[in-house]
């Protein structure tokens, strides 16, 4: 290989790290550079925007922070796709609060107002962990021992549209995913 070969290998090396740490690391954060009066110039950064996301606000006033936070983001896309006035009786609302919950500490005063419905469920899970959302306690797997549905069920309704949840979550803004 002669040494123009090589170096043509060595840039396009460079150029397929340099695409992948853009396409898949988060963007860096963006600084301001400021004239300065002497011969050291000025770094100013910019501070970050806030979450614009109306899901995770709802969900980080609940209570939720951290990982928490991402599972409950993504519970509340599969049960109402993020559509607080959901009503598929007997559940309702933002988390789809079952009917079994009326009438206890849990049940939300408006069970369609996305606030309300957040909190009951904020309370439920502080409680239950995430059992009557049909998860593990940490979120992280299916427990279906309260429920007799077939695999295809579970599979379809329970674990797929989580899965998307997680991944809609994981691509927001890093403001929203890290409680900003």
């Amino acid at each position: 290989m002669t040494r123009t070969n090589v170096g043509a290998w060595i840039i396009l090396a460079a150029g397929l790290i340099a695409g992948f740490s853009l396409a898949y690391c988060d963007p860096p954060v963006a600084v301001a550079m400021t004239p300065a009066t002497s011969s050291a110039s000025t770094v100013k950064a910019v501070k970050a925007k806030p979450c614009k996301d109306p899901i995770v606000r709802v969900i980080r006033d609940a209570g939720w922070k951290g990982k928490a936070a991402r599972v409950a983001y993504a519970v509340a896309w599969r049960e109402s796709n993020h559509q607080p006035g959901e009503a598929t009786p007997p559940d309702l609302g933002l988390f789809q609060i079952n009917l079994v919950w009326s009438g206890t500490k849990y049940w939300p005063a408006n069970p369609l107002d996305a606030r309300s419905n957040a909190k009951a469920a904020y309370r439920i899970w502080k409680d239950h962990s995430w059992r009557p959302w049909a998860l593990n306690a940490s979120g992280t797997g299916v427990d279906m021992r309260d429920y007799s549905w077939s695999a295809w069920q579970i599979q379809h309704w329970v674990w797929r549209p989580y899965v998307a949840g997680l991944h809609r979550f994981d691509n927001l803004p890093r403001a929203c995913r890290e409680g900003a």
